[in-house]
């Protein structure tokens, strides 16, 4: 095996191996939204924090962070539209329509990396 961690595996028969293994590498997501609201609206905050928990749901590791995902999550109490979502790799450029992950990433959204114009 392959990796600098260690750890045990057991296989279907009950025997215990000493295997070691690597990690995926942590990838923190900005995203930025603006929405269009109505009567009712759970406000930035909320809306925020349920994009982050969708989010951090949805995505495994080696998932492309797809904007459109993110945009759909915006559709709680009292918004009307999105009009514009974008996201990005931390200090990256942004996107509008999605960024590649590879097999030894795994995006994290986190609250303070999320812009909500409303």
């Amino acid at each position: 095996t392959y990796g600098s961690a260690v750890g045990n595996a057991t296989d279907d028969a009950g025997n215990t191996y000493l295997v070691n293994f690597s990690r995926a590498t942590i990838v923190d997501i900005e995203i930025a939204i603006t929405v269009v609201v109505g009567t009712g609206y759970i406000g930035d905050t909320a809306l925020a924090t349920a994009i982050v928990a969708a989010c951090n749901a949805r995505f495994n590791a080696g998932d492309d962070v797809d904007a459109f995902f993110v945009a759909g999550q915006a559709y709680l109490q009292g918004v009307a539209r999105v009009d514009a979502v974008t996201v990005a790799r931390s200090g990256g450029t942004p996107v509008t329509t999605y960024i590649e992950i590879n097999t030894r990433e795994w995006a994290r959204f986190a609250f303070a990396d999320v812009t909500v114009t409303s």
